[in-house]
């Protein structure tokens, strides 16, 4: 601060004393049409703007020197205080660069100088000794050649020039005399007066060395540097890596990224980095994942950022790859990553084996007809049961063939006279058949003692309810109750089919939700789902075919109650 205040001093000196010979350049008039120095003194938004400029300055280095605010509010309270002062000031005095002219000439010289020897003070001596020839070229040489009355530059620039190569020379002056000062101050003994060989600065040696992925600033190695000097040393990690903490002479010394070493000795530095390491995950699937028992599926797997894989009850495995597996029976494959830094992933895949049918037997079935003897139109029930049989058809007269149940019963009515041949297929689910085959015999009229003639369906419908006396005989009451109960049977028949056939489709409609669920998940995985889409396909298949199917059987049951005798 003793330093910069004797400068400043210095300086304003050595400007009062060429001033005089500066007024000479004082524009009066301007040149080519601009406005002279002295228009521009006296106009009032100069002043302002100068007078901005000075108290703008002034207000931040207050700011950030003395109460050490942060530079924002710095600059917002001063562009605030600048703006009211100047426009105040301009608004109360009017333009006072014309009154003040000297001492405004000084100020804005002294700041120049101020200026320019902050940036260069710290310059090589080459750079003020090329700046010192410049000045003085310009002084010496140039400044008669190209300045009025014979140059060709206006006499505003030749100010502005001659100003600046004299406080350019006072500047190289004044650092080469501090230059010679410390020389001097250098040279001069404790005991006695005039130069010569002082004493040699003490120095101390840092040695900075690193542990791991990571530099210092300063770099490491070892330098040299003065006793008790306070060393600011910074620990930079590099990529994929953390700054863990400082070793000094031996000694763990904290973890902040930034330490400072007081040079009262030698000291070894040590900054110890450890690398960050990145996350390790393993996925595995299964494709398909159901399978019938005796077929194969494929395990796919990979890792990341793991240095070891294994399949618990296959064993070790590459990091990523594939296999070809055939369970006996459900299984769950685990997947285990580990790496070197102890991380450990795991991820399950699950086969689920469906065990074979045995092979189906053959198909046996047996066929009776209650009764075997009857009038034209007389209902006759046919009877059944089959074994080892996915289905059954029975075929009725004129080859008509019906699908029904593994067991049951069945009514027709033989429409013709003689012998009517009825059939029942039993099929198993390899295809073979078996047959079972009845004759009944079909009369004009039953034989007896009374010949009664055979009512038609129809008839038997306008029959009055049992017990009703309107002179109907009670063999043809019995026998529209016979048939009545017969369409009951078969109703209920048909009802059980359509209870089996809700039922096996309810799980149909499940296998479907849950193949569709697998496919969306193996979907957002990036998975395979080919195997999973051909058998929901195979599902909606079937759904539809036993829709159809119950579909059919409401009709049927429809017909039954249709055409069934009332009480």
């Amino acid at each position: 601060m003793k330093r910069g205040v004797i400068l400043l001093a210095l300086l304003l000196f050595v400007i009062s004393l060429n001033f005089s010979s500066a007024q000479y350049y004082y524009g009066t008039s301007g040149f080519a049409g601009l406005p002279s120095i002295a228009d521009l003194i006296n106009n009032e938004w100069v002043n302002a703007a100068i007078i901005f400029l000075f108290i703008f300055a002034f207000v931040w280095f207050v700011l950030q020197q003395v109460f050490k605010a942060n530079l924002g509010s710095a600059i917002v309270l001063s562009i605030i205080l600048a703006l009211v002062g100047a426009l105040g000031v301009v608004y109360l005095y009017g333009p006072i660069l014309a009154k003040f002219g000297n001492l405004i000439f000084f100020v804005i010289c002294a700041a120049i100088i101020l200026m320019l020897w902050l940036r260069f003070r710290h310059a090589k001596t080459i750079i003020f000794i090329a700046l010192a020839l410049v000045s003085l070229i310009w002084l010496l040489f140039l400044r008669r050649q190209l300045c009025p009355p014979e140059g060709l530059l206006f006499q505003e620039l030749c100010v502005i020039l001659d100003v600046i190569a004299i406080i350019l020379l006072i500047i190289c002056i004044i650092k080469l005399l501090w230059a010679l000062f410390r020389w001097l101050s250098r040279g001069v003994r404790p005991g006695g007066p005039g130069p010569g060989p002082g004493p040699e600065p003490e120095y101390r040696i840092l040695t900075i060395n690193v542990r791991g992925n990571g530099t210092t600033n300063p770099s490491p190695g070892a330098r040299r540097y003065r006793l008790n000097q306070n060393v600011r040393v910074r620990a930079i990690p590099a990529r994929e890596s953390r700054f863990e903490y400082w070793i000094l002479d031996g000694e763990q010394f904290g973890n902040a990224t930034t330490i400072n070493v007081i040079m009262n000795e030698d000291h070894t530095l040590v900054a110890v980095f450890s690398g960050i390491t990145p996350p390790i995950s393993a996925n595995i699937e299964a494709n398909p994942s159901r399978i019938a028992e005796g077929q194969s599926t494929t395990l796919t797997w990979t890792t990341r950022n793991a240095d070891s894989a294994e399949i618990k009850g296959i064993g070790k495995v590459p990091l990523s790859g594939s296999r070809i597996v055939w369970p006996k029976s459900s299984t769950t494959y685990q997947l285990i990553a580990r790496n070197t830094a102890g991380q450990v992933a795991t991820d399950s895949c699950t086969v689920e084996v469906r065990k074979a049918l045995p092979p189906p037997g053959a198909p046996k079935i047996t066929l009776v007809a209650s009764p075997t003897r009857v009038g034209r139109g007389v209902p006759v029930t046919l009877k059944w049961k089959a074994e080892n049989a996915e289905r059954v058809i029975l075929v009725l007269e004129k080859g008509k063939q019906v699908r029904v149940n593994t067991e049951g019963s069945y009514v027709v009515r033989p429409p013709s006279v003689g012998n009517q041949p009825y059939s029942a297929i039993a099929i198993n689910q390899a295809g073979k058949k078996a047959m079972a085959k009845v004759v009944v015999t079909v009369m004009e009229a039953l034989p007896g003692p009374v010949a009664k003639k055979a009512l038609t369906y129809d008839e038997k419908k306008m029959l009055p309810p049992p017990g009703a006396k309107q002179g109907v005989k009670p063999e043809e009451i019995r026998e529209i109750e016979n048939l009545r109960r017969q369409y009951e049977q078969f109703y209920k028949q048909k009802q059980q089919e359509k209870s089996r056939l809700q039922k096996e489709m309810q799980v149909l409609i499940k296998q479907q939700k849950h193949l569709e669920k697998e496919i969306k998940e193996f979907k957002r995985k990036g998975l395979h789902t080919s195997g999973q889409e051909i058998q929901l396909r195979e599902v909606n298949t079937q759904i539809a075919s036993y829709m159809q199917k119950l579909k059919t059987l409401d009709s049927e049951m429809k017909e039954i109650v249709k055409k069934a005798p009332r009480r």
